[in-house]
């Protein structure tokens, strides 16, 4: 049980890092604001009355409730769609963004409420003229 959270944990700073901290820089210590989110984000996983299946849906709010802050999704968003992103109408570039939140959310959580799925991998086929096709595999 202590692993799994553990693992949990880690798997929340990776995220964090990787894409939240954008609307932070003058938020006060990042570390902080990830730390207080993480701990919420364990006590509801270690939360006896959350465990069952049927408080499923509970549990995923709350988990989403204590990690949101941290996410920057509209600047997750925005990079997540490069240049196209100056291309959208402001409308288009809000609904854009509330479906990054949806669609990053669904797959944050999963569909049990844990916090990563146990199985994921890209397949991919690189082909550069003059080489052989190349097969990769991200796992």
């Amino acid at each position: 049980m202590h692993r799994k959270i553990r693992q949990i944990e880690i798997g929340i700073l990776i995220v964090t890092v990787c894409f939240g901290f954008a609307g932070f820089a003058q938020a006060g210590e990042p570390l902080d604001l990830v730390r207080t989110a993480v701990d919420k984000a364990v006590q509801i996983l270690k939360d006896p009355k959350l465990q069952s299946q049927d408080k499923k849906r509970e549990r995923i709010e709350r988990l989403r409730e204590a990690l949101n802050p941290i996410f920057d999704y509209e600047e997750m968003a925005k990079r997540a769609l490069g240049t196209h992103w100056r291309r959208r109408t402001p409308a288009e570039q809000e609904e854009f963004v509330k479906l990054f939140r949806d669609f990053f959310g669904k797959n944050l959580f999963g569909q049990g409420g844990s916090l990563w799925r146990r199985e994921s991998a890209v397949r991919s086929r690189a082909n550069r003229q003059g080489f052989c096709p190349s097969r990769i595999d991200h796992h």
